[in-house]
């Protein structure tokens, strides 16, 4: 396969044209629609709790097998 060109991605696409990537009224934007802050906060927390919860047996075997 030689003499192909990998395809360029928006990022690659964008840098050549003038403008702004993303929204320019940023994170007020998310807060006008109530998804900003606390539900954020609430969702990443959320998340993060699951995921230890299913690392937990995993963490408890490795501790008990004498590793710290």
């Amino acid at each position: 396969m030689t003499g192909r060109k990998p395809k360029p991605t928006a990022v690659k696409r964008a840098q050549g044209k003038p403008g702004k990537l993303g929204d320019p009224n940023g994170a007020a934007a998310l807060r006008r629609a109530g998804k900003g802050g606390a539900a954020l906060q609430a969702t990443v927390r959320k998340n993060a709790d699951a995921f230890a919860a299913e690392l937990a047996p995993v963490v408890a075997e490795i501790q008990k097998a004498g590793h710290t």
